[in-house]
Order: C-alpha cells, then structure tokens, then sequence
C-alpha cells in the first residue's frame, strides 16, 4: 500500500510510545476555534435561496438545516453530559500501525484532525478506541463511539431527534433500471471524505478524542463510528440532491442516494442522464464539494454508461443482467461451504453468512426481469 506521507518515519512497533525525533516531521494542527468546512457555504447559500420557490416545504427546511450544520457545526444528540474517559485501541489497529499514522498524517494536513499533543488538549476529554477497517487498497480508521458499554457517545444520543434516512439499495435501483428499460443509462456519483465535509460543534470536540503512539488527537469533523455523522451527512447530501434535480427533466424516482452515493439511471431515448449528470457535477463544484473522479472499471464512479456497479451489484443494461462482484461471490460461495463442512460455526461466522445470503437475496425479485450473470 503506497503511503501518502514518506517524510513519517516507519516504526516497528506501534503500541508503544514514539520518540521526539519521529514527532519532528509528523504534521500538527491546533484546535479550530470555530467551526470549518472546506464546502463554499455562501455559494450554497445563493443556491438554495435563488431556488426556494422551487423547493417543497420539507426540502426548504431540510436546507435551512444543512447550512445550520455547516456554519455552526452537525449536533452530537447528547442526552446527558458524558465524563472523561480512556478507552485502549483495538488490536488491528496496531497491526495496521504504518497505515493508521499515515492516514493520521494526512487527516491532520488536511485540518480534519487536530493535534499531536502531549496531554489532553479540553477538559473533560475522552480518548476513544480507534479500528482498522480494511478496505480494497487501503485500511479505514473507525473511532470506536460505542465504547465504554452504557456510557458510551453512542449510548448516550437521543434517538428520537435523528432524522428517519430512507436509503436506496441493489434491489431498488435494479427496479429503477427495468422501469427505464434496455439499453438505459445510468451514471453515478461518490463524494470524497463525505462526513469530513461537516464540522462538529467545538462544545462537542473533547467527545472526539484519541491516542496514538503517546500522543492526543481530536476529529474535527464527523467521525465514522458515530451516529449522528450519518443523519448530519446525510441532510447535506439530500440538499445538494435536490438542488440538482430542479429543472431537470428526470424524475426523482431515477435518482437515488445512499448516504455518499447518488446513482441514477434513465432511458436511452432520453438525454436525463446526461443533463442531471452535467448539473450535479457543475453543482459540486461551485460548492467545492469534491467527488471521486471516474474510473474505468465503472466501479466507483461513472457518468453515462449502459455497465457498472451500483450499490454493490454489477449491472449491464444492453442485456438486463446482474451479477456479483467476483470477490463477493467467491467469499460468499466459501461461507456457504464452511458453514455445511463443519461440524459448529461461531455466532460471529454466522451472522457474516447471513450478511452475504441477505445481500444475494435482495435480487432475488429480478429472476424474472434481469438475466443473472
């Protein structure tokens, strides 16, 4: 895996404390003193007032919400004041140390991190569990929000005041794709650093604390591992969605979104696809809300393509097929077979498998419709 910071020394051993010497090239950032985020908000302000007598009363609001957010931070939900807390990291993360400092490295250049600092930087801070999640060519950090059980961040939020999500899936967008027909064309889009996007309120930033390699750090932005990041994302997302859909002619049914995601599909004899494509691109940028750049193997992120894998699921609207990614497929076929080969599985196992079995399952409506592949 090629790192993004050469200049970090690489250690040996991460679970112990770093030297000053390593700490001489390793990036710093001090606490915000207010909110901040890299999206334009007065530009988006400008759009949605420009567009308010377009907006349906609830899009209105949610709008007036999402600049809230922005200006003055996503809110944490908290239903009591939380204590100071140590909570140690997890083992993968330690095993994934080189790639864990790296990405602390670059989270830090690009203001989402603040620190290192020697001792706790607010009062009352919590040091929160970080996790290695392993992604396809590079390892995610998860700040671990659910710990310590029963007092944790995520523990404490009062549910009832986050938005209900009504997201997409395969199985919606595979109806979507027969409902635009043969030959249909579908584009889709990926926002870079998506909960980074939205500033945390500063009252809430000894919530979203940790510790590596001796040193304190602070998420300045939403973290990936905490509730309210979802719902605090996702009311932006929506705004910026229904923004790009005035005017155009593609119905808002074709159009669909899960949380950083937003693919669309639209008959061929039309040229929807396209025209929301070249707003909501041109939208973005104005609003410098950065999305992934499109890749060849129409995976990520594509723009008017009749191939490509959507939601999880590999779609070709020249034949109405669907299929899994291979490695899906091969991992779910292993599953299956461990789980008949031998004698127990552990309840961890078992809930993998029926995480695989739910995902196929969900296609399973299109037998009739799609040829599957």
């Amino acid at each position: 895996m090629l790192l993004k910071n050469p200049e970090i020394p690489v250690l040996s051993d991460y679970r112990t404390k770093a030297d000053s010497s390593f700490w001489k090239t390793f990036p710093q950032k001090d606490l915000p003193s207010k909110p901040s985020t890299k999206i334009n908000i007065a530009k988006l302000e400008e759009k949605i007032t420009d567009c308010k007598s377009k907006l349906s009363y609830s899009s209105w609001n949610r709008a007036q919400k999402c600049l809230s957010y922005l200006k003055y931070g996503g809110p944490a939900f908290q239903k009591k004041y939380l204590p100071s807390c140590t909570v140690a990291n997890s083992k993968a993360a330690f095993e994934n140390g080189k790639e864990i400092t790296d990405s602390i490295g670059t989270w830090v250049k690009k203001g989402f991190v603040s620190g290192p600092f020697s001792s706790p930087p607010l009062i009352n801070f919590r040091t929160n569990s970080i996790l290695a999640v392993p992604q396809p060519g590079k390892i995610r950090i998860c700040m671990n929000v659910s710990l310590p059980e029963g007092s944790s961040f995520n523990d404490n939020i009062e549910k009832h005041k986050l938005e209900k999500m009504r997201m997409s899936s395969g199985k919606k967008f595979g109806f979507s794709i027969l409902e635009a027909g043969k030959n249909s064309v579908m584009s889709k889009f990926d926002f870079v650093d998506a909960y980074k996007n939205i500033p945390a309120k500063v009252s809430d930033l000894r919530l979203q604390g940790f510790t590596w390699l001796g040193k304190y750090f602070v998420e300045n932005n939403m973290t990936f591992g905490g509730k309210p990041s979802v719902q605090n994302f996702d009311i932006v997302g929506a705004t910026v969605k229904e923004l790009a859909l005035i005017d155009c002619e593609i119905p808002s049914k074709l159009v669909h979104r899960q949380l950083d995601d937003v693919p669309l599909v639209a008959p061929a004899k039309t040229n929807w696809c396209q025209e929301f494509s070249t707003k909501y691109e041109r939208l973005c940028k104005e609003i410098n809300m950065t999305l992934a750049p499109n890749c060849k193997s129409n995976d990520k992120a594509f723009t008017c393509q009749t191939w490509g894998r959507v939601l999880g699921v590999n779609f070709n609207t020249k034949n109405l097929e669907w299929s899994l990614p291979e490695t899906k497929k091969q991992k779910t076929l292993a599953a299956i077979k461990s789980a008949r080969e031998n004698e127990s599985c552990s309840l961890k196992e078992i809930q993998k498998l029926m995480g695989r079995l739910n995902h196929v399952s969900q296609m399973a409506p299109f037998l009739n419709g799609f040829r599957h592949n």
